[in-house]
Order: C-alpha cells, then sequence, then structure tokens
C-alpha cells in the first residue's frame, strides 16, 4: 500500500495538489467535523465542502480500480476538475 502523499499520487493516479488540498483542508478546518482541534473553529466554505462531497468519492473509486486492475491506466485526477478556483484562491 502506499505510503504518504507522494507515493498515493504517484501509485493511484491522483495528482498531488489533490491530496496536499484536502489534507490542508482537514488540517485547519471543520467546524465539529473537524479531525483536529485547531480545525474545530473554522468550518469549510461551501465551496470547500462541495470540493470534498465530489472528490472523496472518486478516490475511494480510484483506489478500488488500481486495487481490481492494477496496469489499468485511468485518466489522473486533477485538483482543477474539482477546485476550478483561480490561483490565489488555491
Amino acid at each position: 500500500m502506499a505510503r504518504g502523499r507522494n507515493a498515493a499520487a504517484l501509485h493511484f493516479g491522483i495528482g498531488f495538489k489533490v491530496l496536499n488540498r484536502i489534507g490542508m483542508l482537514c488540517n485547519e478546518n471543520g467546524g465539529e467535523d473537524a479531525r483536529k482541534s485547531k480545525g474545530a473553529a473554522t468550518t469549510f466554505t461551501p465551496v470547500e465542502s462541495e470540493f470534498l462531497c465530489r472528490v472523496v468519492p472518486d478516490i475511494i473509486f480510484r483506489v478500488a480500480q488500481v486495487t481490481a486492475v492494477p496496469d489499468q491506466v485511468e485518466p489522473k485526477i486533477e485538483l482543477d476538475k474539482y477546485f476550478p478556483l483561480s490561483k490565489a484562491e488555491r
């Protein structure tokens, strides 16, 4: 199994920026659903919440795809597909 964001990005065909954005959001935000206590004070914005709700199922599906057919090449899951904001807003 992949260890770390870089390895997971390469192994599963997921953009590092996607995994990094998820990590940042879940580390710093979340309100009552926060992963860490420091994120409890800040809820997800509607855009961040929509991003997470859209990308997480695709990542779960991709992990299943790679597990079932390891040699099959799928299009890389990229940040722009889910979070089409200007670079300043990322």
